[in-house]
């Protein structure tokens, strides 16, 4: 084998080993509090979109058979793929299949006040805790 073409093949495992097992972090660990509809950039080539929260307890002037509870949907988007996902009190950790190393974690811990049956849902923002798995 020339010693050109060794050099190469040399070059190509060195540059496969970085990428599997070295790699950078997708995601920059941070605390982070979004209103519905923000967009934030978690790293180099995602970001994370909050799209709405679906409020579903009982008004605090209503009489309900279920409690309810809030369900935060939110959307990571990268150069090549993107991922929907929900987070609530139930299921509050996130951790991306498309995205790996991703995790997302609900930190909200006073959800916003119930409101009154005649009036519309306010504005839910939440925190959320991202980190690299």
């Amino acid at each position: 084998m020339n010693p050109q073409r060794a050099g190469y093949l040399t070059l190509a495992a060195c540059f496969l080993a970085a990428c599997t097992t070295v790699g950078e972090a997708p995601v920059n660990d941070a605390t982070l509090t979004l209103q519905p509809q923000q967009t934030l950039a978690l790293g180099k080539t995602i970001s994370l979109r909050y799209e709405r929260a679906d409020d579903s307890r009982c008004p605090s002037d209503a009489r309900c058979v279920w409690a309810g509870t809030i369900v935060y949907h939110f959307t990571l988007v990268g150069n090549t793929a993107s991922e929907p996902f929900k987070l609530d009190a139930d299921q509050a950790t996130f951790v991306s299949t498309s995205f790996k190393g991703v995790r997302i974690v609900l930190a909200t811990t006073e959800p916003p006040p119930v409101r009154m049956s005649s009036e519309p849902p306010p504005p839910h923002p939440v925190t959320i805790s991202v980190t690299n798995t």
